[in-house]
Protein backbone atom coordinates (compact mmCIF):
# COMPACT_ATOMS: atom_id res chain seq x y z
CA UNK A 1 0.00 0.00 0.00
CA UNK A 2 0.98 3.71 -0.34
CA UNK A 3 1.31 4.39 3.06
CA UNK A 4 0.82 2.53 6.44
CA UNK A 5 -2.46 1.61 8.45
CA UNK A 6 -4.05 3.09 11.53
CA UNK A 7 -3.83 1.30 14.44
CA UNK A 8 -6.95 1.07 17.04
CA UNK A 9 -6.39 1.52 20.65
CA UNK A 10 -9.46 -0.37 21.62
CA UNK A 11 -9.92 -3.08 19.08
CA UNK A 12 -13.06 -5.50 19.75
CA UNK A 13 -10.78 -8.58 18.09
CA UNK A 14 -6.79 -9.18 17.27
CA UNK A 15 -8.87 -9.54 13.77
CA UNK A 16 -9.99 -6.01 13.57
CA UNK A 17 -7.32 -4.23 15.02
CA UNK A 18 -6.68 -1.90 11.98
CA UNK A 19 -8.64 1.08 10.15
CA UNK A 20 -9.46 -0.45 6.34
CA UNK A 21 -6.69 1.26 3.86
CA UNK A 22 -8.82 0.01 1.23
CA UNK A 23 -13.00 -1.57 0.49
CA UNK A 24 -11.89 -4.33 -0.85
CA UNK A 25 -10.93 -6.81 0.98
CA UNK A 26 -14.50 -6.68 1.98
CA UNK A 27 -15.87 -6.99 -1.71
CA UNK A 28 -13.23 -10.51 -1.45
CA UNK A 29 -14.39 -11.47 1.62
CA UNK A 30 -18.01 -11.33 -0.18
CA UNK A 31 -16.95 -13.42 -2.71
CA UNK A 32 -15.56 -16.26 -0.52
CA UNK A 33 -18.72 -16.45 1.48
CA UNK A 34 -21.19 -16.13 -1.17
CA UNK A 35 -19.66 -18.78 -4.18
CA UNK A 36 -20.69 -21.42 -3.57
CA UNK A 37 -24.32 -20.78 -4.77
CA UNK A 38 -23.99 -18.54 -7.37
CA UNK A 39 -21.74 -18.92 -10.56
CA UNK A 40 -21.83 -14.93 -11.62
CA UNK A 41 -21.95 -12.34 -8.87
CA UNK A 42 -21.65 -8.22 -8.49
CA UNK A 43 -20.73 -6.80 -5.37
CA UNK A 44 -20.32 -2.47 -4.93
CA UNK A 45 -19.61 -0.47 -1.89
CA UNK A 46 -19.85 3.02 -0.37
CA UNK A 47 -17.21 3.81 2.19
CA UNK A 48 -13.94 5.32 3.89
CA UNK A 49 -10.61 4.22 3.75
CA UNK A 50 -7.54 5.65 6.39
CA UNK A 51 -4.19 5.85 5.20
CA UNK A 52 -1.15 6.93 7.37
CA UNK A 53 1.60 8.81 6.56
CA UNK A 54 4.65 10.58 7.87
CA UNK A 55 2.97 13.62 7.73
CA UNK A 56 -0.08 12.57 8.99
CA UNK A 57 -3.54 10.57 8.48
CA UNK A 58 -6.11 11.11 5.77
CA UNK A 59 -9.78 9.96 5.68
CA UNK A 60 -11.05 8.74 2.03
CA UNK A 61 -14.65 8.65 0.78
CA UNK A 62 -14.21 5.61 -1.52
CA UNK A 63 -16.73 3.51 -3.85
CA UNK A 64 -15.45 0.43 -5.13
CA UNK A 65 -16.82 -2.89 -7.10
CA UNK A 66 -16.15 -6.52 -7.84
CA UNK A 67 -17.32 -8.99 -10.77
CA UNK A 68 -16.72 -12.40 -10.27
CA UNK A 69 -16.68 -15.36 -12.54
CA UNK A 70 -16.87 -18.97 -10.66
CA UNK A 71 -16.16 -21.31 -13.90
CA UNK A 72 -14.95 -18.87 -17.06
CA UNK A 73 -12.30 -16.07 -16.84
CA UNK A 74 -14.12 -11.94 -17.03
CA UNK A 75 -13.57 -10.27 -19.83
CA UNK A 76 -11.43 -7.21 -19.02
CA UNK A 77 -12.74 -4.89 -21.58
CA UNK A 78 -16.73 -6.17 -21.53
CA UNK A 79 -15.90 -5.00 -17.16
CA UNK A 80 -14.16 -2.01 -18.04
CA UNK A 81 -16.96 -0.94 -20.45
CA UNK A 82 -19.32 -1.63 -17.57
CA UNK A 83 -17.45 0.79 -15.17
CA UNK A 84 -16.61 3.76 -17.99
CA UNK A 85 -20.65 3.32 -18.30
CA UNK A 86 -20.87 4.54 -14.49
CA UNK A 87 -18.72 7.27 -15.17
CA UNK A 88 -20.37 8.46 -18.11
CA UNK A 89 -23.49 8.34 -15.62
CA UNK A 90 -21.85 10.96 -13.34
CA UNK A 91 -21.00 12.97 -15.85
CA UNK A 92 -17.42 12.02 -17.38
CA UNK A 93 -17.07 11.49 -21.27
CA UNK A 94 -13.35 10.52 -21.74
CA UNK A 95 -11.71 7.92 -19.89
CA UNK A 96 -8.75 6.86 -20.31
CA UNK A 97 -7.05 3.36 -18.47
CA UNK A 98 -2.78 3.75 -18.26
CA UNK A 99 -1.44 0.42 -17.33
CA UNK A 100 -0.50 -0.45 -14.30
CA UNK A 101 -1.62 0.73 -11.00
CA UNK A 102 -0.58 3.95 -8.73
CA UNK A 103 -2.08 1.30 -5.74
CA UNK A 104 0.48 -1.42 -4.91
CA UNK A 105 -2.19 -3.95 -3.04
CA UNK A 106 -1.52 -7.35 -2.91
CA UNK A 107 -4.54 -8.32 -4.75
CA UNK A 108 -3.79 -6.68 -8.12
CA UNK A 109 -2.56 -8.34 -11.07
CA UNK A 110 0.41 -6.57 -12.24
CA UNK A 111 -0.17 -7.13 -16.09
CA UNK A 112 -4.14 -6.56 -16.04
CA UNK A 113 -4.45 -3.60 -13.75
CA UNK A 114 -4.82 -0.10 -15.02
CA UNK A 115 -4.90 3.40 -13.41
CA UNK A 116 -8.67 5.35 -14.28
CA UNK A 117 -8.34 8.77 -15.58
CA UNK A 118 -11.60 10.13 -16.26
CA UNK A 119 -11.64 14.03 -18.07
CA UNK A 120 -7.62 14.35 -17.06
CA UNK A 121 -8.13 13.50 -13.15
CA UNK A 122 -6.69 10.49 -11.60
CA UNK A 123 -9.75 8.15 -10.19
CA UNK A 124 -8.41 4.91 -8.92
CA UNK A 125 -7.29 1.77 -10.54
CA UNK A 126 -9.31 -0.97 -12.20
CA UNK A 127 -8.81 -4.09 -13.19
CA UNK A 128 -8.49 -7.97 -12.37
CA UNK A 129 -7.41 -9.84 -9.40
CA UNK A 130 -3.73 -11.78 -8.89
CA UNK A 131 -4.03 -15.30 -9.48
CA UNK A 132 -2.58 -15.80 -6.13
CA UNK A 133 -5.63 -13.86 -4.42
CA UNK A 134 -7.70 -16.30 -6.59
CA UNK A 135 -6.04 -19.42 -4.79
CA UNK A 136 -5.86 -17.75 -1.49
CA UNK A 137 -9.75 -17.29 -1.61
CA UNK A 138 -10.51 -20.84 -2.26
CA UNK A 139 -12.28 -20.33 -5.02
CA UNK A 140 -12.18 -23.07 -8.28
CA UNK A 141 -8.94 -22.70 -9.76
CA UNK A 142 -10.74 -21.48 -12.96
CA UNK A 143 -12.83 -18.76 -11.33
CA UNK A 144 -11.45 -14.58 -12.29
CA UNK A 145 -12.78 -11.64 -10.66
CA UNK A 146 -12.59 -7.74 -11.99
CA UNK A 147 -11.96 -5.11 -9.43
CA UNK A 148 -12.28 -1.00 -9.37
CA UNK A 149 -11.33 1.31 -6.98
CA UNK A 150 -12.67 5.05 -7.47
CA UNK A 151 -11.81 8.26 -4.87
CA UNK A 152 -15.88 8.95 -4.13
CA UNK A 153 -15.63 12.44 -4.05
CA UNK A 154 -13.89 12.90 -7.06
CA UNK A 155 -16.17 10.79 -8.95
CA UNK A 156 -18.91 12.67 -7.53
CA UNK A 157 -17.36 16.64 -6.87
CA UNK A 158 -16.10 16.86 -10.14
CA UNK A 159 -18.08 19.82 -12.05
CA UNK A 160 -18.44 19.25 -15.81
CA UNK A 161 -19.14 21.04 -18.95
CA UNK A 162 -22.30 21.79 -19.65
CA UNK A 163 -23.54 19.21 -22.04
CA UNK A 164 -24.60 20.45 -25.49
CA UNK A 165 -28.25 18.09 -26.80
CA UNK A 166 -27.20 17.10 -30.34
CA UNK A 167 -30.41 16.75 -32.49
CA UNK A 168 -31.08 12.95 -32.95
CA UNK A 169 -31.36 12.21 -36.46
CA UNK A 170 -34.93 11.25 -38.26
CA UNK A 171 -33.11 8.76 -40.56
CA UNK A 172 -32.16 5.20 -39.97
CA UNK A 173 -28.38 4.94 -40.30
CA UNK A 174 -25.71 2.25 -41.35
CA UNK A 175 -23.30 0.16 -39.68
CA UNK A 176 -20.12 -1.96 -40.72
CA UNK A 177 -17.98 -4.28 -38.23
CA UNK A 178 -14.24 -4.44 -39.22
CA UNK A 179 -12.21 -7.44 -37.76
CA UNK A 180 -8.47 -7.12 -37.60
CA UNK A 181 -4.92 -8.28 -36.01
CA UNK A 182 -3.90 -5.60 -34.18
CA UNK A 183 0.47 -5.29 -32.94
CA UNK A 184 -0.03 -5.13 -28.94
CA UNK A 185 2.03 -1.58 -28.45
CA UNK A 186 -1.84 -0.73 -29.87
CA UNK A 187 -4.58 -0.13 -27.40
CA UNK A 188 -8.15 -0.58 -27.51
CA UNK A 189 -8.49 2.86 -27.16
CA UNK A 190 -6.01 4.11 -29.62
CA UNK A 191 -8.26 2.00 -32.38
CA UNK A 192 -11.30 3.18 -31.10
CA UNK A 193 -10.76 6.93 -31.41
CA UNK A 194 -8.87 6.54 -34.88
CA UNK A 195 -12.05 4.83 -35.82
CA UNK A 196 -14.01 7.56 -34.53
CA UNK A 197 -12.38 9.82 -36.47
CA UNK A 198 -12.50 8.16 -39.49
CA UNK A 199 -14.84 10.99 -40.98
CA UNK A 200 -17.93 12.74 -40.65
CA UNK A 201 -20.34 10.42 -41.00
CA UNK A 202 -18.96 8.30 -38.22
CA UNK A 203 -21.57 8.29 -35.03
CA UNK A 204 -20.37 5.88 -32.75
CA UNK A 205 -17.86 2.99 -32.76
CA UNK A 206 -18.12 0.01 -30.44
CA UNK A 207 -15.82 -3.28 -29.20
CA UNK A 208 -18.03 -6.51 -30.25
CA UNK A 209 -15.34 -9.02 -29.95
CA UNK A 210 -11.87 -9.48 -28.83
CA UNK A 211 -9.26 -12.36 -28.65
CA UNK A 212 -6.06 -13.95 -28.67
CA UNK A 213 -4.04 -16.80 -29.46
CA UNK A 214 -1.06 -18.34 -28.04
CA UNK A 215 0.96 -17.93 -31.01
CA UNK A 216 -0.30 -14.22 -31.69
CA UNK A 217 3.09 -12.99 -29.59
CA UNK A 218 2.63 -9.48 -30.43
CA UNK A 219 -0.38 -9.35 -32.20
CA UNK A 220 -4.33 -9.62 -30.96
CA UNK A 221 -7.56 -9.64 -32.46
CA UNK A 222 -10.54 -7.39 -32.26
CA UNK A 223 -14.03 -6.27 -33.88
CA UNK A 224 -15.33 -3.17 -33.74
CA UNK A 225 -18.48 -2.16 -35.15
CA UNK A 226 -18.79 1.52 -36.63
CA UNK A 227 -22.41 3.13 -36.76
CA UNK A 228 -22.53 5.61 -39.27
CA UNK A 229 -25.31 8.22 -40.28
CA UNK A 230 -26.43 11.84 -41.59
CA UNK A 231 -28.64 13.89 -39.81
CA UNK A 232 -30.39 15.41 -42.52
CA UNK A 233 -31.00 12.34 -45.31
CA UNK A 234 -30.51 8.79 -45.93
CA UNK A 235 -27.37 7.58 -46.92
CA UNK A 236 -26.59 6.06 -50.18
CA UNK A 237 -24.44 3.16 -50.71
CA UNK A 238 -21.12 4.63 -52.21
CA UNK A 239 -21.33 7.02 -49.21
CA UNK A 240 -21.35 4.22 -46.71
CA UNK A 241 -18.83 2.39 -48.97
CA UNK A 242 -16.41 5.53 -49.30
CA UNK A 243 -16.87 5.77 -44.71
CA UNK A 244 -16.12 2.15 -44.73
CA UNK A 245 -12.94 2.56 -47.00
CA UNK A 246 -11.80 5.25 -45.11
CA UNK A 247 -12.03 3.11 -41.74
CA UNK A 248 -10.19 0.40 -43.27
CA UNK A 249 -7.32 2.87 -44.39
CA UNK A 250 -7.20 4.44 -40.93
CA UNK A 251 -6.50 0.95 -38.80
CA UNK A 252 -4.45 -0.20 -42.36
CA UNK A 253 -2.05 3.25 -40.86
CA UNK A 254 -1.41 2.33 -37.44
CA UNK A 255 -0.23 -1.15 -38.35
CA UNK A 256 -3.64 -2.84 -38.22
CA UNK A 257 -4.35 -5.92 -40.68
CA UNK A 258 -8.28 -6.51 -41.91
CA UNK A 259 -9.18 -9.55 -41.34
CA UNK A 260 -11.14 -11.60 -44.01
Amino acid sequence: PTGGSWEIQNPVSEQFCRMVQSLIPGMLKNVKENFVDEDSMAFFEFGRTWDLFDAGGIERKKVSGIFFEKRSAVDFYDCKSKVEGMLRAAGFVNMKWNKGASENFPWCSKHEMATVIADGITLGYGGKISRDMITQLSVLPESDAFIFEFDLELVTGTKHKTRIFKQLSKFQGSSFDLSMIVPLKNTMEQVESVLASAGPLVMEVELIDRFQRKEWLDKTSMAFRVVIGHPERTLVKDEIEEARMRAIKAVEAMGCELRS
